[in-house]
């Protein structure tokens, strides 16, 4: 998978991608390459998680409420065990995405069931669909409000 310069800035700065690892292999038009075992992780609800908590609580400090959407991820953590075995499991998969869409909805971006099974199946444009999704809704509320929590690093 391939993501833009920023959205690989940004998954590193939440430690979801160590760029001190392994080379950072840059296209042609710019986008960087994300390896495999880093999108299986992700296409198996790692890191989705973690993106979620962030983005909750920066909605919380800029709307200054107490969200708690991300509740519903710990029902993740028994199928993200078991697709550590099962690496590419569809059932695995869509019974992870499934929870993932009801938190995710309540950020405003739609996971229908067609998306649902795209990922189950491993779809890597409706993963960067999700993931660039997230990363726009989180610079959106970075950009808003810099002196809640940091300027954007990114823009």
């Amino acid at each position: 998978m391939e993501v833009t310069p920023e959205i690989y800035a940004w998954l590193t700065e939440l430690n979801i991608i160590n760029s001190e690892d392994k080379p950072i292999i840059i296209k042609k038009d710019g986008n960087i390459f994300i390896e495999e075992e880093i999108v299986n992780r992700f296409l198996n609800g790692f890191f989705i998680d973690k993106i979620l908590y962030d983005l909750e609580d920066l909605y919380n400090k800029f709307y200054n409420i107490q969200l708690n959407y991300t509740q519903k991820l710990d029902d993740l953590k028994i199928f993200q065990e078991n697709s550590k075995k099962k690496k590419n499991d569809i059932n695995l998969r869509n019974a992870i995405w499934t929870i993932v869409s009801q938190v995710i909805g309540n950020f405003g971006i739609e996971l229908n069931e067609d998306h649902i099974k795209k990922l189950s199946k491993g779809d890597i444009n409706t993963l960067f669909y999700v993931i660039s999704s997230l990363y726009f809704l989180s610079e959106g509320l970075r950009k808003r409000s810099p002196g809640k929590y940091g300027k954007s690093k990114f823009s």
